[in-house]
C-alpha cells in the first residue's frame, strides 16, 4: 500500500507571521522528510517582503496566494477577521492525501509522523487550552447544535488550561489534520464545509457574541455534522508553551508559543532551538540577516528578553562556553530559570573545561520517586547531561538515576542505574566507574540517599576533585527515614564543629573517618540570597 502523500501549509500575513512564518519553515526543514510539501498560503493585498519570499523558497515552501482576496475583492466575512484567513487556506485544495494545518505561531521540534497521528481517523483535533466567547457551559451549546439540526453531544472534554471547564467537545483550530478527499457520511471536502458552517454563523444575526473564536467553535460541530470519523489528536503535537511553560522531559513534538516573548524570554529553549534551525540548514550570516531583518518584531533589543544575548554569543564564538548559556538553551533547572548553580559551577568547573576528566551526575531527571512517580517512568530528556558534555568538551560523564536513561546514546556518556535506597547498590555500581573528579549528587535528595552516595563514592573521588550535593534543604517527606539526621544539619555542623554528629552513631564514626580527606566544606544558598537557608554543599578532597 502507498505510503499517504503528505502536506503541510500555513498562513503568512503581516510582519510579525512573516517572522514566525521563517522560523516555522525552518523547523519543518529541518526535522521532516526532504520531500515534504509545504505551502504557505498569503493575501494578494499584502505584498510579502523581499526577505520572506526568498527565504521561504530556501526552505523549498511554495507560496500560493488565497484566492478571493485581492484589494477589488469581496470580504466574505460580515466584520474585519484577519483570522478568517487561515480558514480560506484551509478550504483550499491540495494535491495531497492528508493536510496538516499549523498556526504560523509553532515549531516543531522533532520528525513527526502526521499520517500515523491521524491513523484511520478522518479529521484529527486537539483539545484546547481556553474557552473563547460566552460558550463556557455545556447548555449554552444547544443554540449552535440546534441551529444546525443536531443534538447536543453526550461527550465532555476538559480545557488544558485556564478554569478547567467540562465541556462538549471543543479543538484548538490552531492546528488540524484532514483527508483532502472526501470524507464524512456525504463525502465532503472537510476545509470547505468547515468555512461553510464558519460563515453561516457570521452571517447569522441571533449569533452575534458566538463570532469570538468562530473557527475554534465550529470546528466540532462540523465534524459531527458531517459524520467524519475523529481521532484526538496527542497534546505534544500541539503543545501550548504559553500556557503550559515547557515541563523537562516532557514531550513536545510541535511547541505553540502564541508570542514572541514566550520563547525569547521564558522559554529560551525553544527560541534558540528555533534560530539554530536556521543556522544548522543555511549557516550563521542567514541567521544574522533573519535577526536584522525582523529585530523589532522580535523584540531583540529588549533587556529583558534572554535568547538575543545567547544566540549573539553563539554566533560570534560557535559556541556557547558559559554555563547558564548552556542550561538555559538545554532546560536545566540549574541554570538562571531557577537555582541559578551554574553561577557557582562555571567558576569551580572552568579549570576542567578542555581537560579528559570524569564527571559524576546522579538524578538527571526531575520528577522520579521523589514526586511520588514509579521508577519506571518514561523518560524523555536528560537536560544537565547534554550540558555537561557540551561543557565538558573532552571529558566522560557519567550519569546514575533510579529511573532508565539508557537509551540516551553519546560516545561521552556511560549510564547506571541504581536504587540509593540500599549503600550495597551504589557500592555495585560505583565498582563498575573509574574514580572521578567531579561528582554531582543531584538525586531524590532524601538525606539517607545523600550521605549513602557520601559514603560510598567520596572515598573514590580523586585527590583534589569535588563533591557538591544539590538542594540539602528539600527533602521529599515520604522518603525521609523517622530520626534520621538531615544532611543540611549534618554539612552545617561540620562547617562548624569540623566534626560530623549524626543520630546513628555508625554513621557517625564512618564519616568522621573522613575527615582527613575532607580539605574544605562550603555552603551556598540558591540564587545567592543570604537570607536563604543553604542549599548547595561543595566538598574538597585533598
Amino acid at each position: 500500500m502507498a505510503k499517504a502523500k503528505t502536506c503541510l501549509f500555513f498562513v503568512v500575513d503581516g510582519e510579525k507571521l512573516e517572522a514566525q512564518a521563517c522560523l516555522l519553515a525552518a523547523s519543518i526543514r529541518r526535522h521532516m522528510p526532504a520531500g515534504t510539501p509545504v505551502i504557505a498560503y498569503h493575501r494578494q493585498d499584502y505584498a510579502l517582503s523581499d526577505f520572506v519570499q526568498g527565504f521561504l523558497k530556501r526552505c523549498k515552501v511554495k507560496l500560493v496566494p488565497l484566492p478571493g482576496t485581492g484589494p477589488d475583492d469581496h470580504n466574505p466575512w460580515s466584520r474585519h477577521w484577519p483570522v478568517g484567513n487561515k480558514m480560506l487556506a484551509k478550504a483550499q485544495r491540495r494535491e495531497c492525501d492528508i493536510s496538516v494545518y499549523l498556526d504560523t505561531d509553532m515549531v516543531l521540534r522533532q520528525p513527526v509522523d502526521f499520517a500515523g497521528e491521524l491513523g484511520d481517523g478522518e479529521v484529527l483535533a486537539c483539545t484546547a487550552d481556553y474557552i473563547f466567547g460566552p460558550l463556557s457551559t455545556p447548555e449554552a451549546w444547544t443554540k449552535i447544535y440546534t441551529y444546525f439540526g443536531m443534538d447536543l453531544p453526550e461527550e465532555r472534554v476538559a480545557m488544558l488550561a485556564g478554569r478547567k471547564l467540562e465541556l462538549p467537545p471543543y479543538f484548538n483550530g490552531g492546528f488540524c489534520i484532514f483527508r483532502e478527499g472526501p470524507i464524512g457520511k456525504d463525502g465532503v471536502h472537510f476545509g470547505e464545509a468547515w468555512l461553510a458552517d464558519c460563515l453561516r454563523i457570521d452571517h447569522h444575526p441571533a449569533f452575534a457574541d458566538e463570532r469570538e473564536g468562530l473557527d475554534q467553535t465550529l470546528y466540532p460541530v462540523t465534524i459531527k455534522r458531517i459524520g467524519a470519523k475523529l481521532t484526538q489528536g496527542r497534546q505534544a503535537i500541539n503543545f501550548n508553551v504559553q500556557a503550559h511553560g515547557l515541563p523537562s522531559g516532557a514531550e513536545v513534538a510541535i511547541a505553540h508559543y502564541h508570542a514572541f516573548g514566550v520563547i525569547m524570554r521564558h522559554h529560551p529553549k525553544i527560541g534558540f532551538e528555533a534560530l539554530d534551525n536556521i543556522v544548522a540548514l543555511f549557516g550563521k550570516t542567514v541567521a544574522a540577516d533573519y535577526i536584522a531583518r525582523y529585530r523589532e518584531v522580535l523584540a531583540w533589543d529588549n533587556r529583558k528578553q534572554i535568547v538575543p544575548g545567547l544566540f549573539g554569543r553563539y554566533l560570534a564564538d560557535g559556541k556557547l562556553k558559559n554555563l547558564s548559556d548552556l542550561a538555559s538553551v538545554h532546560g536545566s533547572d540549574k541554570g538562571p530559570a531557577k537555582h541559578r548553580y551554574t553561577e557557582l559551577y562555571q567558576m569551580l568547573f572552568w579549570p576542567y573545561a578542555g581537560r579528559k576528566i570524569n564527571f559524576l551526575e546522579m538524578g538527571l531527571l526531575i520528577g522520579g520517586p521523589e514526586h511520588a512517580v514509579d521508577a519506571d517512568r518514561e523518560t524523555r530528556d536528560v537536560p544537565s547531561i547534554r550540558m555537561w558534555l557540551d561543557f565538558f568538551d573532552k571529558a566522560m560523564i557519567h550519569g546514575l538515576d533510579v529511573s532508565d536513561f539508557s537509551w540516551f546514546s553519546h560516545e561521552r556518556f556511560a549510564f547506571f542505574r541504581c536504587d540509593m535506597d540500599l549503600r550495597e547498590n551504589i557500592r555495585a555500581a560505583a565498582d563498575r566507574m573509574p574514580a572521578m573528579d567531579i561528582i554531582v549528587d543531584d538525586a531524590s535528595h532524601a538525606s539517607h540517599h545523600q550521605q549513602f552516595g557520601f559514603l560510598e563514592l567520596f572515598p573514590r573521588l580523586k585527590s583534589g576533585g569535588l563533591y557538591i550535593m544539590e538542594d540539602l534543604r528539600w527533602q521529599p517527606n515520604m522518603m525521609e527515614r523517622d530520626r534520621f539526621t538531615k544532611t543540611g544539619d549534618l554539612v552545617e555542623e561540620f562547617q562548624t564543629a569540623r566534626k560530623f554528629r549524626h543520630s546513628d552513631p555508625d554513621i557517625a564514626a564512618e564519616l568522621n573517618s573522613l575527615i582527613p580527606d575532607i580539605s574544605a566544606c562550603f555552603v551556598f544558598q540558591e540564587n545567592y540570597d543570604r537570607t536563604a537557608r543553604n542549599q548547595v554543599a561543595v566538598i574538597h578532597k585533598r
